[in-house]
């Protein structure tokens, strides 16, 4: 079902998208969780980023085989709170997104934590020329001795991937 009628054409295609050698393949994204740019004190924690390669002919009729396996009659659009809390739609879901299902290697989803990413930041902002200036990840050289203090012990060392790009 194409999104058409005023307020849609300006911004979307005005007719059903269909994959072919003269367009190429169509790609729908969304998102979800965008509080605006403070990333940190808002209502959600989580943004959320995702794609699937699919035309509106090919989307219209999985949507509709949404809907009559997992008995929604009333919704416009197919959220995921809809599925999530539902053992029965939520393997339809699974099923779309397995090997050899109908959304296989065709969907992408993004998942940011905002306040790891806000806190990341500010370390990176804070130490980065310090870590230029002493040619080592500040948090790779802290590994390091901490592990030659602890070597009779098995842990962690760090809790994201430390890295100089």
């Amino acid at each position: 079902m194409p999104l058409t009628g005023e307020k849609y054409t300006q911004l979307n295609q005005p007719e059903a998208t269909t994959d072919g050698a003269d367009h190429g393949r169509w790609v729908a994204c969304d998102e979800s969780g965008w509080d605006g740019e403070q990333l940190v004190g808002r209502q959600r924690r989580f943004l959320v980023y995702a794609s699937v390669a699919v035309d509106d002919v090919e989307a219209a009729a999985l949507i509709q085989t949404l809907r009559d396996q997992a008995g929604i009659r009333q919704a416009k659009e197919l959220k995921f709170d809809l599925f999530k809390n539902r053992a029965n739609r939520w393997s339809l879901l699974q099923q779309m997104w397995e090997p050899g299902g109908a959304l296989d290697d065709r969907c992408s989803v993004y998942v940011v934590d905002k306040e790891y990413a806000a806190a990341a930041k500010v370390i990176d902002l804070l130490l980065e020329e310090k870590e230029h200036d002493e040619g080592e990840p500040v948090c790779r050289r802290k590994a390091r001795v901490w592990r030659a203090r602890s070597r009779s012990k098995d842990r962690g060392l760090c809790a994201a991937p430390c890295s100089r790009s």
